[in-house]
């Protein structure tokens, strides 16, 4: 699995399946408060997760990322083995949609998306031009 595609996995999940559940709920689901997995003894839930960024942070230990770095951290191996493992989570939900996030796309990926942008800009500077002419036709019809 490349990290591209682990990083679309929700961490609420990651942390389901690994039977953590959160101790606060807030502003409808975005925002998930935890007992730090990370630490012992938090009876403070002090482990945030931001679903809609799909980031965590950790306030006792001023720590936080995504979640190849929460699976890093809680099972303390390298990044190849935390994308192996994530892998066999089976939780990755399939491709990545353009436009969802920029900043998980790889140079080639964005040099594709712009350049089929800049084809869809020329088509409507094109059509526009045609209907500003045909109107022009239509104007001088009149005189």
């Amino acid at each position: 699995m490349r990290a591209i595609e682990a990083r679309q996995i929700p961490i609420n999940d990651y942390l389901e399946r690994e039977g953590i559940k959160p101790a606060h709920v807030r502003q409808g689901g975005n925002v998930l408060w935890y007992s730090s997995p990370l630490r012992a003894g938090d009876s403070d839930p002090s482990f945030k997760v931001d679903t809609q960024k799909n980031l965590w942070f950790d306030h006792g230990m001023s720590r936080g990322g995504n979640v190849i770095d929460l699976v890093c951290e809680l099972r303390n191996m390298t990044v190849r083995d935390a994308l192996r493992l994530l892998e066999e989570t089976g939780l990755y939900r399939g491709v990545v949609v353009p436009g969802s996030n920029p900043a998980l796309f790889s140079g080639q990926n964005k040099r594709q998306f712009a350049g089929e942008k800049k084809k869809e800009v020329r088509a409507l500077r094109t059509i526009a031009g045609l209907l500003k002419f045909s109107e022009l036709g239509k104007s001088s019809t009149r005189l």
